[in-house]
């Protein structure tokens, strides 16, 4: 009867180790699907966060590429328009870049709501504000003097630096 007895606490005890072999072994597949799940979760945040912030710094650039070609518009504008010069003709053409330029830069400035901070598209705003006033200078009925210009370019100058900082301080990168 002992040997009987033996055999069953054996099995007994067989089943019990398989028994607890099996938990063990449901909860680490249970711990890895979850770990898992959790790594895919998160990959796919750093995923959106890293499309979102390249996004957001081509949009940036795309501003004040836009910004720097709307100015430089109507520079040559300004020089075209003054008595004598060779591209008189060319006055309209620039003056329409220049408006073009700050169309590009207001259409932006949508995409800068959707993913900038306030600050950052207030400051677009002021500048593309500024801008417009510049161009502005093209349709006065008196001609541009050097100091209007210079003192327009100088606003403008301080304008996209503060644009530029604030973006700096949104991306977290250092600012000058």
């Amino acid at each position: 009867m002992a040997g009987k007895w033996l055999g069953t606490t054996k099995r007994c005890h067989d089943s019990v180790v398989n028994t607890l072999a099996a938990v063990a072994s449901a909860v680490a597949a249970s711990v890895a699907a979850t770990l898992a799940g959790l790594n895919l979760y998160l990959s796919g945040r750093r995923e959106h966060t890293r499309w979102a912030r390249d996004t957001l710094v081509d949009i940036l650039v795309a501003f004040l590429d836009a910004s720097f070609a709307s100015k430089d518009a109507v520079q040559y504008a300004i020089r075209a328009s003054r008595p004598g010069s060779p591209e008189e003709q060319k006055f309209e053409s620039y003056a329409e870049e220049a408006r073009t330029a700050e169309l590009d830069m207001r259409s932006m400035q949508t995409r800068l709501r959707l993913l900038a901070s306030p600050a950052v598209v207030d400051s677009a705003q002021l500048l593309r504000v500024a801008t417009r006033k510049y161009i502005a200078l093209l349709e006065a009925d008196e001609p541009v003097t050097e100091s209007d210009d210079s003192d327009m370019k100088r606003h403008l100058w301080r304008l996209r630096q503060d644009f530029i900082n604030e973006a700096k301080t949104m991306l977290s990168l250092p600012r000058s």
